[in-house]
């Protein structure tokens, strides 16, 4: 069953990405969340000002929540809704026991061939989620963010120019100093490899976590090797979930998806 076009509707879905914050002079600051519905289908939500929600409004990873929707009008993506935050809530979290089985009964039947489907798929529909196998994952990168200083701005200043009305004190927000990239090959005859951002919440969250104690030199090298030579093992059935940007439609990786190898998993919806 489909979300209807315009109308709100109750709807349960799994949240699989949280991207790191960012600054907006409308919302004072935005987070995109994405997940999969209680159809089997990709939606993001947005907005969200996810840091300034009540605290048992605050979902995680693998949570499921029920919120009322509705398709965002003012983007043409067809798989952008807006949520009523006030009738958020938060349901059962999916564990990773018994090789992440709960998890991967509902990520795994989405899964698409390749990076090269969705970006057609995209073009066709404007779709703008989906999760992928890559092929084979050749490195982790990082570079010096370039916008990191331009974009730092003091919370008072941010919320002088936002012109909200909101009277709640605004919180830090680091830019991040970094960009990181994942390297990598698809299964697609027509794949010639990609360097793709990662925009992970987590990915950055690991990062400031690290720095404090092994300094920004040994931070990056530690991130580094958990989300390549951990997270992309080959022990690991590695998926990237993915999102196009609003304005230019370029694909991001927005979360990494890592079970186990298990000899047990549903066949996808594309296949």
């Amino acid at each position: 069953m489909s979300i209807a076009e315009n109308a709100w509707r109750k709807t349960s879905i799994l949240i699989t990405v949280k991207t790191y914050p960012t600054p907006s002079k409308k919302y004072r600051e935005l987070v995109c969340t994405a997940g999969i519905t209680e159809y089997g289908e990709w939606i993001r939500l947005y907005p969200v000002p996810y840091r300034y929600l009540e605290n048992d409004q605050q979902y995680g990873k693998y949570y499921w929540i029920t919120a009322s929707i509705q398709r965002n009008g003012s983007d043409h993506r067809p798989d952008s809704f807006v949520p009523n935050i006030d009738t958020l809530e938060i349901g059962d979290k999916l564990d990773t026991k018994h090789n992440w089985q709960r998890r991967n009964s509902v990520v795994l039947p989405t899964a698409a061939p390749s990076l090269e489907f969705l970006k057609s798929r995209y073009d066709d529909t404007y779709h703008s989620l989906g999760i992928f196998k890559p092929k084979v994952v050749q490195d982790m990168i990082y570079e010096k963010n370039p916008h990191a200083e331009s974009s730092r701005l003091r919370p008072n200043e941010f919320l002088r120019q936002s012109g909200l009305l909101d009277t709640t004190p605004p919180k830090e927000l680091e830019p991040m100093p970094y960009n990181f990239y994942y390297k990598f090959m698809c299964d697609d005859k027509c794949c010639n490899g990609h360097r793709m951002i990662v925009i992970d919440w987590e990915i950055f969250a690991l990062f400031r976590t690290l720095r404090k104690k092994h300094g920004e030199r040994g931070a990056l090298e530690r991130v580094r090797e958990k989300w390549l030579l951990q997270m992309c093992d080959k022990s690991r059935d590695t998926h990237f979930i993915v999102g196009t940007d609003k304005q230019y439609g370029h694909f991001m990786i927005l979360g990494v998806y890592w079970p186990p190898h298990s000899e047990s998993f549903q066949t996808s919806l594309f296949l």
